[in-house]
């Protein structure tokens, strides 16, 4: 793996595509997630998405791995990095990691049957009351 561009510090707002996992690494607790973000520009006629492969060192990804959850709408906030790779099909892939400083979770409230999961596109209108989370808070329950 190598990493072909690096950069400042960028917040994203997506859906986690997958549980967060909690591993052990040089001795620290990180938990790994993914983020999908929808964008507004269409390639073929669909909308493209981008995936960033997610880290969040020691507490605050503990703390992260509790509360979210695949589906959740996350607000992440760190260090991204272009690396290239190559795959188990022998093709040169690259894939985005954000190396995370702060990651939150967005609690959709105002009936469940009335907020979707992921709000229509250009829908300002009827917009679910939207509460993040922030890592010092404590526990819901």
């Amino acid at each position: 793996m190598s990493v072909l561009m690096n950069a400042a510090n960028i917040s994203i707002v997506g859906n986690l595509t997958r549980d967060p996992e909690l591993r052990q690494r040089a001795g620290q607790t990180v938990c790994d997630f993914s983020v999908g973000v929808h964008t507004d520009y269409k390639q073929n006629e669909e909308y493209v998405n981008n995936y960033y492969e997610c880290s969040l060192w020691g507490k605050r990804g503990e703390t992260f791995a509790q509360r979210a959850k695949k589906g959740d709408l996350v607000s992440v906030r760190g260090s991204v990095a272009l690396t290239s790779y190559l795959a188990k099909d022998g093709q040169q892939k690259s894939s985005l990691h954000l190396s995370a400083d702060a990651a939150s979770v967005a609690r959709i409230t105002g009936g469940a049957e009335a907020a979707p999961a992921q709000p229509a596109r250009n829908a300002r209108a009827a917009a679910p009351k939207v509460t993040v989370m922030e890592d010092d808070d404590p526990l819901p329950f």
